[in-house]
């Protein structure tokens, strides 16, 4: 499967992830993204968050993993 983001759209993520924790940003972890923002959007587009994003999905060149307890502003950055 070509289930993946960019780069890109993981900036994306992030600017929404800073508007909707507003100073609490930094103390969000992986886990805390994904309850608040990615879930939200799989469950009312009935799809993955990449799928969601990239319908005929892509080619990747890098695989990045993470952990979920990993600060997201450190996984970006």
């Amino acid at each position: 499967a070509m289930w993946a983001m960019t780069y890109e759209q993981l900036l994306d993520v992030k600017d929404l992830a800073e508007s909707t924790f507003e100073e609490e940003y930094e103390t969000k972890s992986m886990r805390d993204i994904n309850e608040k923002i990615i879930k939200p959007v799989c469950k009312e587009n009935k799809t993955s968050y990449a799928l969601f994003k990239n319908s005929e999905g892509l080619e990747i060149d890098v695989f990045v993993s993470h952990s979920w307890d990993e600060p997201f502003g450190e996984f970006v950055t």
